[in-house]
C-alpha cells in the first residue's frame, strides 16, 4: 500500500491511497529486502516476515485497519482510492489525468519519467548472486555480466514457495470483505497470490 497525504494549501488536504493485491504487494516487499543483500534470500518469505516484523513484509498489507482509520479523520470528497491493478497497470496515463484533475492541477502535465520503471526487478538468481558476492557485484551491476545474470533466470522455483503464498493468503484473505465494504470497490483484479500457485 502506499499512501500520500498532500497539502496543497493552508485549508485543503487530500489523501491518495493505491492499493494493490496484498499477496503481490508482500512479494514484492520481500524482493525489494532481498535486494539490499542484508538477509540471507535462502530464509524465505515467511521467515523473514515473521522474524524480521520491522520491514513489514506483512503488516502493509492489513488494509483495513489503516482505511478505517484514515477514513475516520478524513471527508469522503478528500480521499481517493487507487486500485493498483485496475488503474494503473491498465491505463496509467488515464489514472494520471485523473489524479491531477481530482488536485486541481493541469491534467495534460506529463512528468519526465512517466510510464518508466522506477525499480527495475530482479530475478532470483541475480539476487542470490548480488547477495552472496556482496559488494563486488554492486560495483559492476551494469556491466555484461550483471545483463547476463539479469537474463538466466535459472532459480525462480526458491524465490517464492507455495507455502509462501499459503502464509500470505490466510493472513490476507479474511480481510478481503472489509476491505471492499470500506470502499465500495471491486477487487476481483486481486487473485491473491493464485497466478503465484499456478506458476
Amino acid at each position: 500500500m502506499v499512501a500520500y497525504i498532500l497539502t496543497l494549501s493552508k485549508v485543503q488536504n487530500f489523501s491518495i491511497v493505491i492499493l494493490r493485491d496484498p499477496v503481490h504487494r508482500a512479494v514484492s516487499a520481500y524482493s525489494h529486502w532481498m535486494k539490499q543483500g542484508k538477509l540471507s534470500p535462502m530464509l524465505g518469505l515467511k521467515r523473514v516476515a515473521i522474524e524480521h516484523p520491522k520491514l513489514r513484509i506483512l503488516e502493509y498489507g492489513f488494509y483495513g485497519r489503516y482505511l478505517e482509520a484514515w477514513m475516520g479523520q478524513i471527508p469522503a470528497e478528500r480521499f481517493r482510492i487507487i486500485l493498483y491493478e485496475q488503474q494503473i497497470k491498465r491505463n496509467w496515463e488515464q489514472t494520471l489525468r485523473d489524479t491531477y484533475h481530482y488536485l486541481g492541477l493541469d491534467p495534460d502535465f506529463t512528468p519526465e519519467r512517466a510510464g518508466k520503471a522506477a525499480h527495475k526487478r530482479w530475478p532470483w538468481s541475480r539476487i542470490l548472486f548480488n547477495y552472496y558476492t556482496g559488494k563486488v557485484f554492486n560495483n559492476i551491476d551494469n556491466s555484461a555480466l550483471s545483463n547476463a545474470i539479469g537474463r538466466l533466470d535459472f532459480l525462480p522455483f526458491q524465490a517464492i514457495t507455495p507455502g509462501d503464498v499459503d502464509f500470505l493468503r490466510s493472513n490476507y484473505l479474511p480481510e478481503k470483505g472489509r476491505i471492499a465494504s470500506l470502499t465500495g470497490l471491486d477487487l476481483s483484479s486481486w487473485d491473491y497470490g493464485e497466478k503465484l500457485l499456478q506458476s
